[in-house]
């Protein structure tokens, strides 16, 4: 388990869950377009979020917070949405938590995959606290954390 990248996650999830504009991940800004006019990368500030759980990874992503660690996207204008990868080999988000936080592929699941939520999709900032608070008792259980769907 890496604690640090972990903690790392779970004060990023917070962070962003006190921000009053909430998660949105707007494709339009990322890929470089706002309100039809192109921005160029140099002046493109990233927004971000999916509204779900599982959108963890893809806020760690665009917001570029683990870039040293090897993670980083693509935008898909195709699909419009964002393809993550690890040292530049493509990778989902459950391989992805696996990959960046050292964890085995259940963990990863039990953080950032929304069906293991209750309570249907879970939007905002009540998503990250939720995928923090998740994180945090992990660690802090040295890894004996196991929460049920409606932690």
């Amino acid at each position: 388990m890496n604690k640090k990248n972990l903690l790392k996650m779970a004060a990023l999830l917070e962070s962003n869950a006190a921000n009053s504009k909430g998660m949105k991940f707007d494709l339009h800004t990322v890929a470089g377009w706002v309100d039809d006019e192109f921005v160029p990368p140099s002046a493109r500030k990233l927004d971000v979020s999916c509204n779900t759980v599982g959108c963890a990874i893809g806020l760690a992503a665009v917001s570029r917070a683990f870039e040293k660690d090897g993670l980083g996207f693509t935008l898909n204008t195709n699909n419009n949405c964002i393809e993550m990868n690890i040292n530049g080999e493509d990778a989902g988000f459950i391989s992805v938590g696996i990959r960046l936080f050292d964890i085995d592929s259940n963990t990863s699941i039990m953080f950032f995959d929304p069906s293991s939520y209750c309570g249907g999709t879970i939007i905002g900032a009540e998503g990250e606290l939720r995928v923090a608070k998740r994180i945090r008792r992990y660690v802090e259980s040295d890894g004996d954390y196991v929460a049920n769907r409606s932690d």
